[in-house]
């Protein structure tokens, strides 16, 4: 276990100090809420986290977060790949607003009840207030390969400011 904590830990931290060069680099609060499955020690339940990632190009971007939920901490680290949002959306509706994405990456958790790692994919959206300041939904899955878990599902809420 404390070589998958220590790779995820090794991802989180060369992701988020890989693109120096980066456009757009933002940060978040979040409320979220994980709900394990599959007979998991984990423990469930309601948190906050804080959420930093930057984009590489117009479509794509990378983020890390940690999520404290109780006893338990949730480590993220994902690519971004957003589905031309602002685009389309404003092409059919004329509304610029609500940016749709999907996510890939990995999660760890760690705290009472066991350690879980393993792959992490998702889907969610912002809606941009305005050139700074977004609201951000997304619902997560992690496909747990250590422990007892099998899966670790999380949706979550919040806000994000970009410089």
């Amino acid at each position: 276990m404390k070589k998958i904590f220590g790779f995820s830990l090794f991802a989180l931290l060369t992701i988020v100090a890989f693109p120096v060069s980066a456009q757009n680099w933002r940060v978040g609060w979040q409320a979220s809420s994980m709900m394990p499955s599959g007979g998991a020690d984990v423990k469930g339940g309601v948190g906050g986290g804080i959420t930093a990632g930057c984009d590489i190009t117009e479509n794509f971007g990378l983020e890390a977060d940690v999520v404290c939920h109780g006893h338990t901490l949730q480590f993220g680290a994902e690519g971004i790949w957003r589905w031309q949002g602002s685009a389309l959306y404003s092409d059919f509706f004329g509304y610029s607003r609500f940016d749709p994405f999907s996510s890939l990456g990995l999660s760890c958790v760690v705290g009472r009840g066991g350690d879980q790692a393993g792959p992490k994919a998702g889907v969610g959206a912002y809606y941009h207030l305005d050139n700074n300041w977004s609201l951000r939904f997304d619902a997560d899955a992690v496909l747990a390969l250590a422990g007892r878990c099998e899966m670790i599902f999380s949706v979550s809420a919040g806000v994000v400011y970009s410089f």
